[in-house]
């Protein structure tokens, strides 16, 4: 069954993630690991949707007068079905907005010199002491 409404989805135009064409009917999804997620949803949920972008450019955040800011704002205020752009999930955005299970996992990491540099047993160090937190 499709819905007969499309869903507003609320984005970030952002290299590689979700990038976008204007036109005059309004942002049109291009490419982007984001975009393609997108597709598929639509396909397998059979639904249409339009995207909008916040005019500030931000993804979220709670104002000292509780007023939200970016994609949450646009959720919070009804201007958007929901919002789909690697956005992190934070105590206080899960105060005012459902997450979905997480789809991506960041394999953030740091760096340092060539090991040669370090003393021998560094090397254990380096390579094998996971971040706790």
């Amino acid at each position: 069954m499709l819905l007969e409404k499309p869903f507003r989805v609320a984005i970030l135009p952002t290299k590689y993630v979700f990038e976008v064409n204007k036109s005059e009917d309004g942002l049109v999804p291009n490419r982007g690991i984001e975009v393609k997620f997108l597709e598929v949803l639509s396909q397998c949920m059979h639904f249409k949707y339009t995207v909008v972008q916040p005019q500030d450019g931000e993804y979220g955040q709670k104002l000292d007068d509780g007023w939200w800011t970016g994609m949450i704002g646009l959720i919070v205020r009804q201007k958007a079905d929901f919002a789909l752009n690697m956005i992190a999930s934070t105590q206080a955005r899960r105060e005012v907005v459902d997450f979905s299970f997480p789809y991506s996992i960041d394999g953030t990491t740091f760096f340092t010199g060539p090991l040669h540099y370090y003393r021998k047993d560094w090397h254990i160090f380096i390579h094998s002491i996971p971040f706790c937190g």
